[in-house]
């Protein structure tokens, strides 16, 4: 995601409130079975915003006020779940968790 991310330079756009770089993030690539970790995911997951919004600008005109983000699951090629998102910037306030040394490492190569 960060490799598309900064390919598509999102960073760069205009008003982008960081508080929805996550929601912005998990667009950018579809969760599939076969890449994930030690191929233990069942579902392919795909994450999208509703259909008004045509492009990235359009999530933060407004703040996102008005976008509602979708989750949905696929078990081969048939729809398993559809799961509305609330856009929330809540996580911003949970407990900081300290990075260890190897993920430090990792998001300085890599952002």
């Amino acid at each position: 995601m960060i490799k598309e991310a900064r390919r598509l330079n999102i960073y760069n756009y205009a008003n982008l409130q960081p508080q929805y770089l996550l929601y912005v993030l998990v667009i950018l690539i579809n969760f599939l079975p076969a890449k994930s970790f030690k191929n233990r995911r069942n579902l392919k997951f795909m994450f999208f915003f509703e259909n008004h919004i045509q492009n990235f600008a359009d999530l933060w005109i407004h703040n996102g006020i008005n976008s509602k983000f979708y989750r949905i699951s696929y078990k081969g090629s048939a729809t398993n779940k559809l799961t509305e998102i609330e856009l929330t910037d809540t996580y911003l306030a949970e407990p900081v968790k300290n990075l260890n040394e190897r993920q430090i490492a990792w998001c300085l190569r890599e952002i």
